[in-house]
């Protein structure tokens, strides 16, 4: 985990493509935020310069807050955009919160293995 500070409606890109740049690869990737002293857009363009570039071996993306419209439109772009297949699961409480798994092929193929109750959670879009 890294902090890097709201710049703007996202976060410091250059700080974020600095530690993105320091990994040989990412197979997983968890979004939630930004978060700070003002509200940062999770659909920002700056996500696309910034992240998406460090993405090519992703086998799994899971996104928090789908029932929100700016976390939703990021999960199926990115879902497109790496030609990735896309799960919701609700949330059992009164929230309403959905996280979104977005998932490569080989991890999609696995989604079989996992018991029924399990995958009757899941939501495919």
């Amino acid at each position: 985990m890294k902090y890097v500070p709201i710049k703007g409606d996202w976060y410091n890109v250059d700080a974020v493509k600095k530690y993105l740049s320091s990994f040989s690869g990412i197979d997983f990737l968890f979004i939630d935020g930004p978060t700070g002293s003002k509200a940062g857009k999770r659909d920002s363009w700056r996500f696309n310069d910034a992240v998406i570039p460090y993405l090519g071996d992703v086998k799994m993306i899971v996104i928090d807050d789908v029932h929100r419209k700016e976390c939703d439109n990021r999960a199926s772009d990115l879902a497109k955009r790496l030609n990735l297949k896309r799960y919701d699961i609700k949330s059992n409480d009164e929230s309403g919160d959905i996280l979104a798994f977005l998932l490569n092929d080989d991890a999609s193929q696995k989604i079989s293995e996992l018991p029924a109750y399990m995958r009757s959670l899941l939501i495919l879009k």
